[in-house]
C-alpha cells in the first residue's frame, strides 16, 4: 500500500453528478478538501470561460425536451452525439464530444489545473473523464483515476487513443467495465468498484443502510404507524419541474388524510422551490407546509448535498430521474423512474429495471391512484430489497483500495 493515503479527488460544479460522487471521497482527499477543476483559485480567465460555457450549454440542453416539439427535437440532436456506442472490438471512433474536449485541451485548456497538481502528483481521481484526459495529456506525473458516474457510458468517457492510456477507471457496474473496454481501454486499466455513497447513509458494515431498510419495508408493508413519506429529486439543472407540480396536485388529498408526506428537492433553484409553494397553496395544502408536505431550496450546493442526505434517511421512496441517484438504490431506497434525460440516462434505466430496484412511473397526474396500488401490491418493497441485495454499497472502500495499491 503507499504511504501518502490521500488523493487528489477532482470534480467540476456542473449539475450535482459529479460532486455527488466526489463528496463521499473527501475522506481520501489531501486536506479533506476537493478540488473542482471549473472553481479552483487561480483558475486562469479563458479556462473558467470554457467552463461556463459548458454549464450553460448543459443546463440549456437538459431543459430542450421540456420546450415543445422544437425543444424536444433539438434534444434528441444533441443526444445523438451523447450516445452509448455498441460497436466492440476497440473499433468505436472518437465522438463530436471528444474531439471537441481534446481541441480545447491542445489550445491550453487544463494546463494550468494540472500543473498546480502536479507540484504535488499524488494519485488523481477525477468524476469527470474530462479531467482525467487533461491530466493525461498535460503530463501529470502522479496516477490518474477516472470515476465513472452511470452503469453505462458513451465514447466520450475514453480518450482519444485507449489502447496507449494510462488511465486507470473506476467502473460502477460491470456493464460500464464491458462497455469501457469495447472502446478499447485495456481490461487492466479497468476495476469495478461501485458508486460511492455517503457514509452517514451507510454506517459502519452498511448497519445504519439496514436500519432505514428495515423501517422502510414495514412503512411500505402499511405496518409503520406513520404517512409513507415520498421525495422528488429535481436535477442539478432543474429539469423536470412540471413533474413536481403534477405530483403535488395528485398527491394532495393522502397528504391532508396524513397516509402520505411529501418532500420536493427543488436543490439551489429558489424560482423553482416558490413553483412548489405556490402548487402546494393552489392544492389546498397551505396548513400542511413544513408539516405533510416539504419544500427543500438550498442557497449552496454544499448545504444542498447535506440536506439531501439528511431527507434520503427518512425517505421511503425516491422518486427521481435515473441520473447517478439510480446508485442510491443500493441504500435499500426504491425508485420511481422519471423519464430518462440524456442516452447515459436511458442505460441507468435499463440496469435499475434489471436489477429491480427501480419502477417507471406512470401518470404523475394520476399517482393518486396508482402509487397507493404499488405499496400495497409490495412492488416497493420488493424493488428496496432488491436494491440493497444487489447493488454494490462499498464504493469507497474498494476505490481507496485500488488507489492506494502499489498495483496500480
Amino acid at each position: 500500500m503507499r504511504a501518502n493515503r490521500k488523493a487528489w479527488v477532482v470534480a467540476v460544479e456542473m449539475g450535482y453528478g459529479h460532486l455527488r460522487a466526489a463528496r463521499p471521497l473527501a475522506s481520501l482527499a489531501y486536506q479533506g478538501k476537493l478540488t473542482t477543476a471549473d472553481l479552483y483559485d487561480g483558475i486562469p480567465k479563458n479556462d473558467r470561460l470554457i467552463w461556463e460555457e459548458s454549464t450553460k450549454l448543459y443546463h440549456a440542453i437538459s431543459r430542450l425536451e421540456e420546450k415543445g416539439v422544437f425543444g424536444a427535437l433539438a434534444f434528441k440532436i444533441f443526444d445523438y452525439f451523447q450516445r452509448v456506442d455498441d460497436v466492440g472490438g476497440g473499433k468505436s471512433k472518437p465522438t463530436f464530444q471528444l474531439k471537441q474536449g481534446y481541441k480545447l485541451i491542445r489550445k491550453g485548456w487544463g494546463r494550468d489545473l494540472i500543473e498546480k497538481l502536479n507540484k504535488n502528483p499524488l494519485p488523481l481521481i477525477a468524476t469527470f473523464f474530462t479531467i482525467g484526459h487533461m491530466a493525461e495529456y498535460w503530463g501529470y506525473r502522479g496516477p490518474v483515476y477516472v470515476l465513472v458516474t452511470d452503469a453505462d457510458v458513451s465514447r466520450a468517457w475514453a480518450p482519444i487513443n485507449p489502447a496507449t492510456s494510462r488511465l486507470v477507471y473506476l467502473a460502477p457496474t460491470a456493464r460500464a467495465k464491458e462497455r469501457l473496454a469495447s472502446y478499447g481501454v485495456n481490461p487492466k486499466n479497468i476495476f469495478i468498484t461501485g458508486f460511492p455513497l455517503p457514509r452517514e447513509l451507510l454506517g459502519p458494515s452498511s448497519k445504519t443502510a439496514k436500519k432505514n431498510l428495515e423501517r422502510r419495508l414495514k412503512i411500505l408493508g402499511e405496518r409503520g404507524g406513520r404517512p409513507t413519506a415520498v421525495t422528488f429529486a429535481i436535477g442539478g439543472a432543474g429539469a423536470q419541474s412540471k413533474i413536481g407540480l403534477e405530483i403535488i396536485e395528485s398527491l394532495a388529498p393522502l397528504i391532508r388524510k396524513g397516509a402520505i408526506s411529501l418532500f420536493l428537492i427543488a436543490g439551489t433553484h429558489s424560482k423553482l422551490a416558490l413553483k412548489f409553494y405556490n402548487q402546494a397553496e393552489k392544492s389546498g395544502l397551505g396548513e400542511f407546509l413544513n408539516k405533510g408536505i416539504s419544500v427543500i431550496q438550498n442557497e449552496t450546493k454544499e448545504e444542498y448535498f447535506k440536506v439531501f442526505n439528511e431527507t434520503l434517511a427518512k425517505t421511503d421512496i425516491l422518486w427521481t430521474k435515473p441520473s447517478e441517484l439510480s446508485f442510491y438504490a443500493g441504500l435499500g431506497i426504491p425508485i420511481i423512474m422519471a423519464p430518462p434525460l440524456g442516452a447515459h440516462e436511458e442505460k441507468n434505466r435499463e440496469w435499475l429495471t434489471e436489477v429491480g430496484a427501480g419502477v417507471p412511473e406512470e401518470e404523475p397526474r394520476e399517482a393518486g391512484r396508482w402509487l397507493p396500488e404499488m405499496i400495497r401490491n409490495g412492488r416497493l418493497a420488493a424493488a428496496a430489497r432488491a436494491g440493497f441485495e444487489k447493488i454494490e454499497k462499498n464504493g469507497v472502500e474498494n476505490i481507496s483500495k485500488i488507489v492506494f495499491s502499489k498495483k496500480t
